[in-house]
């Protein structure tokens, strides 16, 4: 997420993304379902034009953002409603679509989208996300085993492998369609 972009008046205020996921089923690989979830929300994201008036304080469409209900969890002198006019909604952009590839270590061989069984007797864990570019963005290694260099990598391959399949199946989901560098 580019941060500007979240900037209403500068060094004075911005909006803060915040996410609440709720695993309702943990058949395996939560991980990677809650951070697809998570880049799914964040590209169906719409902020409403907001701005600062001369007070400071910060002036946003509440009903743009929460159409079904009046009832805000804000501090008043923070943020003023306007509940009857819907102005114009800009969508989050992100720069690149993250997608994870997680992967269990058992018996020195990686089983790649591991469910709830191959979770509870893994060695390891490996998660790696890779952005549109094939880059590597983060890398997650967690257990009583360490994991060797060669699985390391094998896991990295294969989540390039699927990087920019899933990630335009995410952005269709989610009705962005083509990716932010193709656009």
């Amino acid at each position: 997420v580019d941060k500007s972009r979240l900037v209403i008046c500068e060094g004075v205020s911005a909006w803060a993304l915040r996410c609440d996921i709720m695993v309702l089923n943990d058949a395996g690989n939560c991980v990677d379902a809650c951070q697809l979830a998570l880049i799914a929300a964040l590209l169906s994201t719409k902020l409403p034009a907001a701005v600062s008036n001369s007070d400071g304080v910060v002036e946003a469409d509440y009903c743009a953002l929460r159409p079904h209900t009046h009832s805000l969890t804000r501090p008043s002198h923070v943020m003023h409603a306007h509940l009857h006019s819907a102005g114009p909604m800009s969508p989050l952009e992100l720069q690149q679509v993250p997608v994870p590839l997680s992967a269990a270590l058992l018996g020195g061989k990686l089983v790649l989208d591991p469910c709830s069984e191959e979770e509870s007797v893994r060695d390891a864990s490996i998660t790696v996300m890779v952005n549109e570019s094939g880059n590597v963005c983060c890398l997650n290694s967690s257990g009583s085993t360490p994991v060797r260099m060669p699985l390391l990598l094998a896991c990295v391959r294969a989540c390039k492998d699927r990087a920019a399949a899933l990630a335009g199946a995410v952005r269709s989901a989610s009705g962005r369609g083509a990716s932010a560098s193709a656009q």
